[in-house]
């Protein structure tokens, strides 16, 4: 299996430098469906109230979720009758995103100037950066993050990744870890002590063996699983789907669960 994997490797090389992962990155790249980018910020509360809470996504592809998220905080904000200039700054202050395509990145950006710009806001230096989430060394905490982190098997991962995400997180130190297991873990060490989470990721994460460590990661934070067990949700996919809720200030031992049909 590693000669073979070797043998994948080497050839993206010689095709001109591009890694396995990016390449599988950007293959595996699914948007999420814009009425649960809407369910899954209403679930976790981020409707009213939201101006001076920090929001992140960290996967963010052509702003699915920023944009809805901008949208939110913009309209917010006009209610409680801010200022162009107080809610550019704002904007600046609070929303961030990461994303290491860099044809999505611009894309997402394009994407946040033009909404923006519908309500007459202008030249907003976004806090999204064209970088590798998992590496980011950040001492910042969030209120929020929320996301769709890649899906990536063990098995389409290059060398240096597998080495990567095995040495710096715990979640992925045994057996053959996905990699969307090292977004978690790394997303809720950025919570801060109120900080809520919500993901949309495959639900074979309760059954997957490998996945053992990261649900022992997850157990104390974890308040709610919607699970889309019989919804394809993305075209030309087989994985099924689950919404996970956590909260850093979980004091219920208990865990909603929601099977969607």
């Amino acid at each position: 299996m590693e000669n073979n994997f070797k043998k994948r490797y080497n050839v993206l090389k010689s095709e001109g430098g591009v890694s396995i992962l990016k390449k599988f990155y950007e293959n595996c790249q699914i948007f999420t469906p814009l009425e649960i980018v809407k369910y899954m910020l209403d679930t976790i509360g981020y409707k009213n109230n939201i101006i001076g809470k920090t929001v992140l996504e960290n996967s963010c592809g052509d702003g699915n979720f920023l944009i809805e998220i901008t949208q939110r905080y913009i309209r917010c904000c006009i209610r409680k009758k801010y200022s162009k200039k107080e809610i550019k700054k704002g904007l600046e202050r609070d929303i961030y995103g990461y994303e290491l395509d860099s044809r999505h990145f611009k894309k997402c950006l394009e994407n946040l100037d033009s909404l923006a710009c519908e309500y007459g806001i202008h030249d907003v230096e976004w806090k999204i950066y064209n970088k590798d989430y998992l590496k980011e060394m950040n001492n910042k905490k969030f209120d929020f993050i929320i996301g769709n982190p890649p899906y990536i098997s063990y098995a389409d991962l290059d060398l240096e990744t597998r080495v990567y995400i095995k040495d710096k997180f715990s979640s992925c130190k045994e057996g053959k870890p996905d990699y969307y297991y090292a977004f978690i873990e790394q997303s809720l060490n950025f919570l801060n002590e109120t900080g809520v989470l919500a993901y949309l990721i495959p639900n074979n994460i309760f059954k997957n063996r490998f996945g053992e460590r990261i649900r022992n990661i997850m157990k104390d934070s974890l308040m709610e699983v919607i699970d889309y067990d019989n919804l394809k949700m993305f075209e030309g996919k087989l994985t099924t789907s689950s919404v996970i809720i956590c909260s850093k200030a979980k004091k219920k031992r208990s865990i909603v669960y929601k099977n969607i049909p």
